[in-house]
């Protein structure tokens, strides 16, 4: 990159920085900077943390608090309706397993490809 020169780099960076802020105030010189701090001191971090639920509750306060209470028309119209029974039962099929050659009687919905290609949840969990 070649030779910089750091104080005309410094400038210009408050310079930069100045119409950013939007401040009038004169940027500082470069002799008169406060020494920095090395990077490699450790910062102490003196803010004390709280315990959990120590602190009050400000959602009391709200008036959100209430507002459900005032949703009548909606609840009725979400509440949960009569659970229509069931009463067909499922077709069941007796099926052998492809692998172990175990007889089981299992439900129609659950043979996917065939009751000739059923496996068995045994085999299904190993390997092969």
């Amino acid at each position: 990159m070649g030779n910089v020169d750091t104080d005309k780099l410094k400038q210009l960076l408050y310079a930069m920085i100045e119409t950013l802020d939007g401040d009038n105030s004169p940027s500082p010189s470069p002799e008169t900077e406060t020494p920095q701090e090395s990077p490699n001191k450790q910062v102490v971090n003196n803010v004390r943390k709280k315990k959990y639920g120590t602190q009050e509750n400000l959602f009391l306060s709200m008036p959100e608090k209430d507002m459900h209470k005032n949703d009548v028309e909606i609840d009725k119209k979400l509440a949960p309706k009569q659970l229509t029974a069931r009463n067909r039962r499922s077709t069941e099929v007796d099926v052998k397993c492809r692998v172990c050659g175990k007889q089981q009687t299992i439900s129609q919905s659950l043979i996917t490809d065939g009751v000739h290609r059923y496996k068995c949840n045994d085999c299904s969990r190993s390997s092969g």
